[in-house]
């Protein structure tokens, strides 16, 4: 536990994580208005998460994802940081966030959004992003 004497700083890191958790969920979630397949099937699915081409409106979109999986990541690792060493922190943070990445991902099909590669794709990005910085961080430090 990196602040002992901190309670102050974990309650606002759980504050922060579960926060952030609950933005990332409501604004990937939120019902869409794209005219999807009336019924749910696998090809239907299929369709939709393979759909391209990609327009300028998707790059952007892909940022907002890219952004919202770095912080995701960087606040979980914080709040893990106060029970765990470093490493077992960035696992955890790592396996929350690839988790709500791909669950958010899949169920946008059924909440009228769409769900997309792409989409997916930026949210690893993002993981992906802040593991690297945090890699390069820890060298740093160790010398």
């Amino acid at each position: 536990m990196r602040y002992r004497d901190s309670r102050i700083a974990v309650l606002i890191g759980w504050l922060a994580a579960l926060s952030w958790t609950l933005l990332v969920v409501i604004s990937l979630l939120k019902p869409g208005k794209e005219n999807l397949a009336t019924e749910y099937s696998m090809a239907a699915f299929f369709t939709s998460f393979f759909s391209y081409p990609l327009s300028g409106w998707d790059v952007i979109e892909a940022i907002y994802h890219i952004l919202l999986f770095v912080i995701l990541t960087a606040i979980w690792f914080w709040l893990c940081g106060f029970y765990f060493n470093d490493r077992k922190a960035l696992l955890i943070a790592l396996g929350i966030a690839l988790a709500l990445g791909t669950t958010t991902e899949i169920s946008q099909y059924f909440v009228y959004r769409g769900s997309r590669l792409f989409d997916l794709l930026a949210n690893y990005l993002g993981i992906a992003l802040f593991v690297f910085y945090e890699r390069q961080s820890a060298r740093f430090k160790a010398g």
